[in-house]
């Protein structure tokens, strides 16, 4: 996804098991290379039925390119 300052971007999480936990981490990359992750964020999804909507992620200062790792405990 390309960085405009003037647009408001999201990228959303699809496909999550329930009641499972995720690691979260975005990373910026431009043609310079790869920037720092962000801080790690622990989410667990609900147990029952879950909500039409996905998990947004807010892309925010980035140089050009915003990639989300996601990583399921269970692989860890």
């Amino acid at each position: 996804m390309e960085y405009l300052p003037e647009v408001q971007q999201e990228f959303f999480l699809t496909n999550l098991l329930k009641a499972s936990d995720y690691s979260v981490v975005v990373k910026a990359y431009n043609s310079a290379g790869s920037g720092p992750p962000s801080h790690e964020l622990y989410v667990r999804t609900l147990d029952g039925d879950l909500p039409p909507s996905a998990l947004p992620v807010r892309a925010g200062h980035v140089a050009h390119l915003c990639q989300p790792a996601l990583e399921h405990e269970e692989d860890r």
